[in-house]
């Protein structure tokens, strides 16, 4: 075994990485053209550290993640909902193409006692790194609880879909493909 230093850079400014009580997890994501392997990454969560224009340390609630092959750092666009929150000193453990977030804590002052309070948490939090795919001039069938999606036009690979499947959860919205 021997080590070696890696090199990277920063592709986004978004992207705030000297942190501690974060996560990182290596997952390997699919390409569009079967039979390719994806890219390596390296998905960071969380934290403790300096967001935008602040001088305290504070919990983080961001995912950094290293594209390995480039070794370029970016901030990944995440859909709008829920998500854990700021949080440190949880774990990650990548299952596939998802990222497992659980528990850990994020330190609060209690003014009113003037001290610190930690608040725990016990849940758990996945992130598929696979974004459902866009597409136009599709067709679409409800199957009990599943939708499937046939064909059609998607703009991220500017090409027809003629003989793609995907098919989606309701019951968790996650896409297969």
């Amino acid at each position: 075994m021997r080590w070696d230093q890696c090199f990277t850079s920063l592709a986004d400014q978004r992207v705030s990485l000297p942190r501690f009580g974060h996560s990182a997890v290596a997952v390997n994501s699919p390409t569009a053209n079967p039979g390719e392997s994806g890219s390596d990454l390296v998905v960071v969560y969380g934290g403790v550290g300096l967001q935008a224009g602040e001088t305290a340390q504070t919990a983080l609630s961001d995912v950094v993640v290293l594209q390995v092959d480039s070794g370029t750092w970016f901030s990944p666009d995440i859909l709008s909902g829920s998500s854990p929150g700021a949080r440190a000193f949880h774990s990650a453990v990548a299952l596939g193409t998802k990222v497992l977030v659980f528990g850990g804590h994020i330190l609060t002052f209690d003014q009113q006692n003037n001290r610190k309070r930690r608040s725990f948490y016990n849940d758990i939090w996945q992130l598929d790194t696979v974004s459902e795919l866009k597409r136009a001039a599709h067709s679409a069938v409800a199957l009990g609880a599943r939708v499937l999606v046939f064909g059609g036009h998607i703009p991220a690979f500017d090409q027809q879909n003629n003989g793609n499947v995907g098919s989606s959860t309701l019951i968790h919205g996650s896409w297969i493909l």
